[in-house]
C-alpha cells in the first residue's frame, strides 16, 4: 500500500468486502456487478473516492441481520399478478448506498510502539433505497459466499423456438408456474408460489433483489455436526439415512433464487424445463427468478 510500512495478513480480511486508503476504494466486483456474471472471489474494482476516515479502512458488515423496513398494512400493497412472459425493469428507482455505523476498531498489522494506527475495521452497511426511501439493508457477501444463487443460461426465445418448437400449451403452463414481483413490496413479502422479479437492465435492482430473496434464516447454511457425531460415535446406517431425509427436507424449505442472464428474450418454457430438473419447483418453499 502507499504507507510503505502496512503488511496485512489475508487471514484476517475473511469478511472484508473494501478497503479505503489515501483517494480510492477497492470494492469487491460482486458489489458492483450484475448478479449473472462470474466474477472471481477475490476481484476487485477500484473506485476514485474516499470514506472520510485517515489512514486505511477495512470496511466489514455487520455481524447481526440485516435490517428491513416493515410492510405496509394497506391490503393493495401487494398485487402477484401472474406472470405475462415479458421481461421488463420496474425498479428503475432503485439504488444502493453506503453508510458507516459508529463502530470501528484497529488491526494489529505487527508493527509495536505505534501510538496512531493506520488500519481500521469499519463496520460498513450496504442498503438499498427506492426513490430515495430506505428498503432493506443487505448482506451481499452472504449470497456470494453461501451458494444462495443459481445462474441460469439459456437461449433467447427466438432460438428455442426454432431448435425445440416449444407448443403454445407447454408455454402456457410455464407462465403460469409463476407470478410477477413488480414493487419492493412484493420482494419483501414472502409470496405464496414461485415468483419472477423483474428487474431486467438494472444490475443494482437485480443484486438488491437476489440478495434480500436469500436473505436471513431461510438460507442458512447445513449444519454438519450430525455427520461430525455419526464419525465419531459410529451410528448405525439407520440413523444416518434418517439425518439424510432431514437435511433434505432442510433444503426443501429453503428459498432458492436463480438468475437468468442478461438479455431482452428468454425462453421461459427452457426456465421453467430447467428449474424442474433441479427439483425447485417440487420444493415447498417459493423460488424467486431474478430476471
Amino acid at each position: 500500500m502507499e504507507t510503505g510500512t502496512v503488511n496485512l495478513w489475508s487471514g484476517n480480511l475473511k469478511n472484508v468486502m473494501a478497503l479505503a486508503s489515501g483517494n480510492s476504494i477497492y470494492i469487491l466486483s460482486h458489489f458492483v456487478t450484475d448478479p449473472a456474471v462470474e466474477t472471481p472471489s477475490s476481484a476487485i474494482v477500484r473506485i476514485v473516492g474516499n470514506v472520510g476516515k485517515a489512514g486505511i479502512s477495512l470496511l466489514i458488515p455487520p455481524a447481526s441481520e440485516p435490517l428491513i423496513r416493515p410492510l405496509s398494512n394497506s391490503l393493495r400493497a401487494v398485487e402477484y399478478a401472474s406472470f405475462d412472459g415479458r421481461r421488463e425493469n420496474n425498479f428503475t428507482s432503485t439504488s444502493l448506498h453506503l453508510s458507516f455505523t459508529p463502530h470501528e476498531f484497529p488491526l494489529d498489522y505487527g508493527t509495536s510502539d505505534i501510538i496512531d494506527h493506520q488500519v481500521f475495521f469499519v463496520e460498513s452497511v450496504v442498503s438499498v433505497h427506492d426513490s430515495g426511501k430506505w428498503i432493506a439493508d443487505l448482506n451481499i457477501l452472504g449470497v456470494f459466499r453461501n451458494g444462495a444463487r443459481q445462474i441460469l443460461r439459456l437461449p433467447s426465445e427466438n432460438q428455442s423456438k426454432q431448435t425445440h418448437g416449444h407448443p403454445d400449451e407447454k408455454q402456457k403452463a410455464a407462465l403460469e408456474a409463476f407470478v410477477s414481483i413488480d414493487t419492493w413490496e412484493e420482494v419483501l413479502d414472502d409470496p405464496s408460489t414461485h415468483a419472477l422479479v423483474r428487474a431486467s437492465g438494472s444490475w443494482a435492482a437485480r443484486l438488491a433483489a437476489a440478495t434480500n430473496a436469500a436473505r436471513g434464516p431461510k438460507f442458512a447454511e447445513e449444519d454438519d455436526d450430525n455427520d461430525m457425531d455419526n464419525e465419531r460415535t459410529g451410528e448405525k446406517e439407520e440413523d444416518q439415512n434418517q439425518q439424510s431425509d432431514n437435511l433434505n427436507h432442510h433444503r426443501r424449505d429453503r428459498v432458492h433464487v436463480a438468475i437468468v442472464e442478461k438479455g431482452e428474450s428468454v425462453c421461459w418454457v427452457c426456465v421453467h424445463t430447467r428449474l424442474s430438473k433441479m427439483g425447485w419447483l417440487a420444493f415447498q418453499a417459493p423460488c424467486y427468478i431474478v430476471a
